[in-house]
This record gives C-alpha cells, sequence and structure tokens, in this order.
C-alpha cells in the first residue's frame, strides 16, 4: 500500500466522492472474493473463517457478508438492525450528536449502512469477530454508522479491519462508532487500517461504559506510510498507532 495523505478537514470536499454505483450481490463466503484476498489478510481478516465467531464484510455500499458462528452473538447491517429493532434507536446517535461536524451530519443523512454487533446478555465470545469495510470502487463515499452493544455480564472481542482495492486511488470513508458497555461487560477492539495513498477518513468514535462496566480495551494497527505530516509527527503517529493500545474506559 502506499501512504496516507494528511489532509485538514475543510479541503475534504464531500460532494466530489459518488454515493451511487457501489452495490455488489451478496456472497455465501469470503473465499468468493479471492482477487482481493491480498487486502483482507493485510487488514485482519481470515478468508476462512479460522479460530473466528462471526464476519461481518460491506463492500462499498453493500452489506455483502453478515453472520454469526455462535450462539449469543448478533451481526447486521445497521440499516436492518433498525428496522428489526424499534428499541435500538434509543442508542442510534445518542452518543455522537448528528450535527457535530458536516461528516457527522452527511452520515446521518445519507448512511451506506455499517455494522450492528451485540453480544446477548451473559454470553462470553472469546473468539473475536472480524469486521471489514472494504473499499474495491474508485472515488466512491462510505459513510458507515457502527453500533456495538455488550449486554450485561458479557464478553466481546472485535477486529476490524478498514482496507481498499489495489485498484483504488481516491475514495472517502467516513465513520461513526457507538459502543455500549454494559454492567459486568467488556469489549476488546482491535483495528487494523491499511489505507492507500488518496484516500479520505474521517472517524467519529464514543463509548459509554455504564456503572460496573468492566471496560474497554482499544488496540489499533496502522499498516502505511503517512504522508502530509513533518517527518517528526508522522513517524510518531504511525508508532502510536502500531504499538497495542490498552485504552481502558
Amino acid at each position: 500500500m502506499e501512504g496516507i495523505d494528511v489532509r485538514g478537514e475543510e479541503e475534504i470536499e464531500i460532494e466530489s466522492f459518488d454515493l451511487e454505483g457501489g452495490e455488489h450481490d451478496p456472497i455465501s463466503g469470503l473465499d468468493e472474493l479471492s482477487e482481493y484476498e491480498k487486502e483482507l489478510l493485510a487488514a485482519g481478516i481470515d478468508p476462512q473463517e479460522r479460530e473466528r465467531s462471526g464476519s461481518f464484510l460491506q463492500q462499498d455500499h453493500s452489506v455483502v457478508l453478515a453472520r454469526s458462528l455462535l450462539p449469543g452473538l448478533e451481526v447486521m447491517g445497521t440499516d436492518d438492525a433498525l428496522r428489526r429493532y424499534p428499541w435500538l434507536e434509543d442508542y442510534s446517535w445518542k452518543l455522537i450528536p448528528r450535527d457535530r461536524d458536516r461528516f457527522t451530519r452527511e452520515v446521518a443523512e445519507r448512511p451506506t449502512h455499517g455494522y450492528f454487533i451485540r453480544a446477548e446478555r451473559d454470553a462470553r465470545i472469546t473468539l473475536p469477530l472480524q469486521s471489514c469495510l472494504f473499499i474495491s470502487k474508485d472515488k466512491i463515499r462510505q459513510n458507515v454508522h457502527n453500533i456495538i452493544i455488550a449486554e450485561e455480564n458479557s464478553e466481546l472481542h472485535i477486529i476490524t479491519g478498514c482496507t481498499v482495492s489495489h485498484r483504488v486511488s481516491s475514495a472517502l470513508h467516513l465513520g461513526i462508532s457507538e459502543f455500549y458497555v454494559k454492567p459486568g461487560a467488556k469489549i476488546t477492539f482491535t483495528m487494523v487500517h491499511n489505507w492507500a495513498g488518496g484516500v479520505d477518513v474521517r472517524p467519529r468514535s464514543a463509548v459509554l461504559v455504564e456503572d460496573g462496566g468492566v471496560g474497554m480495551i482499544i488496540r489499533g494497527f496502522l499498516s502505511l506510510e503517512i504522508k502530509g505530516l513533518p517527518e517528526g509527527l508522522a513517524r510518531e503517529t504511525k508508532r502510536m498507532f502500531d504499538m497495542t493500545l490498552e485504552k481502558v474506559m
């Protein structure tokens, strides 16, 4: 992968990226995307789903695979979850205001899926669920809203990989993530970012750990070079991503 360019937020022209033309048919297994195996592996995604509790893959604007392999674990697209569970509105846009900035407004007004992951009460999901937000089409705008809930006394481990096809030279990824950790619950969240040069990425994340919640551990890995920052700052930014971040909230 090439390096990632760091641009000021005011320099990003949202409308210059496409919200159409990013639809794909569902797949029955990740091995059907063999042409992208290198990109998926670089983002921590195992196409064979070895030692995984489930998989979620969004390709551009389509959720092409969402399945749980263990009882007590739910995974689906956020849009599908909001239609299935009216109570989920109580969790949607509650930690991050829709109007926080122009990027949150864009995702709120023109969402293109994202994932809903939930560990049911007392479920101990020790094998990681793998989720991937993948861009395979050039000039795509991917507006995702993720909601993750660990119910009371549950445990959840997620490996989330963000990556692009080697054919993509320019794209925009806007990611909103809201995490809810209930009493006695714990989430371990491992991020693997494998973006390419010319891809603009603007994440917004928030975590609510309720009283009695064990906490949330965040680990981040950045597998690219960073351009557009002074050399020393770019080196420090990548070092902070590459190390294991044990951030307990």
